[in-house]
């Protein structure tokens, strides 16, 4: 016997750009390479930044969201809006066991990725607002009380849901100087 759950959330995929150890370092043979090279400037430039300077913070900005210079951003994470999902299992639809806004809500990014912010001289964070599909197929019978989430990670029996597509809507911006927001 086996069941598949499918699930339509609110997620948001957290986009990163912050000085990670060794980036200013050069590999053997990489000295002439443009990419790193205006990586190392634009991140040199970031820990420099006043964040009080709107037309500086506009411009680096500009620069880090014009994927035609060069690609800054990474994708950090996804963190699944665990109140604002539909669930159903082999196509009927089940009660929301995450609906408490509080706890399965948005989060604070600095609450999603700790780690990079509090560690980094510089974080820029590009956050986009989207809704997405999940599926996961399991074998047995569908157990309600295997479902998790846990800071936006959505599991069923410890194993992570396939993303099967999505749609954005809107994003916003922040950025963090030596672990506090600007």
């Amino acid at each position: 016997m086996s069941f598949t759950i499918y699930v339509r959330s609110l997620y948001e995929q957290i986009d990163v750009f912050y000085d990670y150890v060794g980036w200013d370092e050069v590999p053997d043979g990489w000295e002439e390479d443009e990419d790193l090279i205006k990586r190392q400037q634009f991140i040199q430039r970031c820990i420099d930044a006043d964040p009080e300077d709107a037309e500086e913070m506009e411009e680096l900005w500009e620069t880090v969201t014009d994927y035609s210079v060069v690609d800054l951003m990474e994708s950090e994470r996804i963190v699944v809006l665990g109140c604002d999902s539909t669930f159903e299992v082999d196509d009927e639809e089940i009660e929301n066991p995450f609906s408490d806004s509080e706890k399965y809500g948005q989060q604070p990014v600095i609450e999603v990725i700790p780690e990079i912010i509090k560690n980094s001289k510089f974080c820029l964070v590009k956050v986009w607002e989207n809704s997405g599909d999940w599926e996961y197929r399991g074998e047995g019978d569908f157990d309600v009380n295997k479902l998790t989430c846990e800071k936006g990670e959505l599991l069923y029996d410890g194993e992570e849901f396939e993303f099967i597509g999505g749609d954005g809507s809107s994003s916003y911006l922040e950025f963090y100087k030596d672990g506090v927001e600007s």
